[in-house]
């Protein structure tokens, strides 16, 4: 089988998702939440709810239509390195077992962060990289929409 560039692709392939799921990154991302809220003067328990599973730019958009959605993010992401220089994130156990059993190029990782962060995050684990990474960026409707993980399979070569 060969995808739309006449290469090979797998006919079947595993999608991941990053945080919760890889990475043990939920205590972070929710300290980094809940100080964020604090600058904003907003209801902590409120906003993650609805940052959960969200790419930020839709939370921001929610939570703080008012407000400049570039520099909520940008704040979020200095709250969130500051967990990240704490070392506080970590690889689940089996995590790097597991991708290392699976093909190159069989696998992907659908987030609703930003690649540059996901490979950062992946660094400091010592987990490996795919050659595909669905983020935020990437798409124009985010995650529980099925398009990134659609877009990922494609990418992997999956016949949709």
């Amino acid at each position: 089988m060969a995808n739309e560039r006449g290469q090979p692709g797998p006919r079947k392939c595993v999608l991941f998702d990053v945080d919760g799921t890889l990475i043990d990154a939920m205590d972070n991302q929710r300290r980094a939440w809940v100080s964020w809220v604090g600058r904003y003067g907003l209801d902590a328990s409120e906003v993650y709810q609805v940052a959960l599973r969200r790419r930020p730019m839709e939370t921001f958009a929610n939570v703080a239509p008012d407000q400049d959605p570039r520099e909520c993010l940008a704040a979020l992401h200095e709250l969130e390195d500051e967990g990240v220089r704490s070392g506080v994130y970590a690889a689940f156990d089996g995590a790097s077992q597991l991708l290392g059993t699976l093909p190159s190029g069989a696998w992907a990782l659908v987030t609703s962060g930003y690649e540059h962060r996901v490979r950062g995050r992946f660094a400091r684990t010592g987990l490996p990289v795919p050659r595909v990474i669905v983020d935020a960026a990437t798409v124009e409707e985010g995650k529980p929409s099925p398009l990134p993980y659609l877009l990922a399979a494609e990418q992997l070569g999956v016949p949709q």
